[in-house]
């Protein structure tokens, strides 16, 4: 699934969207944290399970 860019090309992640980490391992999107890092952007939260709908 494509989702939006913001403007300095940062991909912007769906809950539950996956990717595979820097070992391989699938790692799922939790979302965003209130903090940002020192560029300004949000800090991602990442989970190495599932997000489960209840």
């Amino acid at each position: 699934m494509n989702t939006e860019v913001k403007g300095n090309n940062k991909k912007l992640w769906l809950l539950g969207e996956s990717k595979k980490d820097r070992k391989g391992r699938l790692i799922y999107f939790a979302g965003y944290s209130k903090e940002i890092d020192s560029k300004g952007n949000n800090i991602e939260l990442w989970q190495p399970t599932p997000l489960h709908k209840t």
